[in-house]
């Protein structure tokens, strides 16, 4: 699944590839606890992190503590690095035997995830673990121009939409005829289903929309 990261951390799982049999995760929406900052930095660190056997059982790192410094080893980068125990019983209580995570990275900024899943545990050789990482790479760089021309093209959109709905407007006998009414309308503007349109004491809709009672309450609460 291609898992999706907001600026405030939230996540949302934005496709997905499942094999028949298994649930499907596409849409659903995880508080930014799910995967939280420090593991989020981690992320941003390492391309791949991979947990081959959720039951594996852990290491001790001997000593605990580095001669001299008196400091914790520092294991930011080993690809060895044991995982928290809660997060090893995510994944149980999901079913999932093994998991690979690969980064995806925007203008040095964690964009999202790439999260395999599979329900047994699996080795992942270095060979097919350097190519993944190399997709990360590849993917990463293309986000940035990808995401810019889709909204380029999409402001090009508005700005006609808008241009349209101007000429419209000019040409109608009232400007909610214009609006409302023409051969494009608000619906387009705001790509929706529904539209409600209130001036002075006139309301009108256009497409799925409330009852005419409850925008008046809506209306209400808004003018409270």
């Amino acid at each position: 699944m291609v898992y999706r990261f907001d600026e405030g951390g939230y996540g949302t799982v934005i496709a997905e590839a499942v094999t028949a049999g298994h649930e499907a995760f596409l849409g659903l929406h995880y508080p930014a606890s799910d995967i939280p900052k420090q593991a989020r930095a981690l992320y941003l660190r390492n391309w791949l992190r991979l947990i081959p056997d959720i039951h594996y059982t852990p290491a001790d790192i001997v000593p605990t503590l580095t001669p001299g410094t008196g400091a914790p080893l520092d294991l930011s980068y080993a690809v060895l690095r044991s995982v928290s125990p809660i997060h090893v019983e995510y994944l149980s209580n999901m079913g999932v035997g093994a998991s690979m995570s690969i980064s995806l990275v925007r203008d040095g900024e964690l964009w999202g995830l790439i999260a395999c899943h599979h329900y047994a545990a699996k080795f992942i050789p270095f060979e097919l673990r350097a190519a993944c990482e190399f997709l990360a790479q590849t993917v990463s760089l293309q986000l940035g121009a990808k995401e810019d021309g889709d909204f380029h093209g999409y402001e090009l959109q508005l700005k006609d939409i808008g241009a349209q709905l101007v000429q419209q407007m000019a040409q109608a006998e009232s400007w909610r005829v214009g609006l409302m009414h023409g051969p494009t309308t608000l619906l387009d503007l705001f790509d929706a289903g529904g539209v409600a349109l209130y001036f002075g004491d006139t309301l009108e809709t256009l497409g799925n929309t409330p009852a005419e009672g409850d925008i008046h309450t809506l209306l209400d609460w808004l003018a409270a």
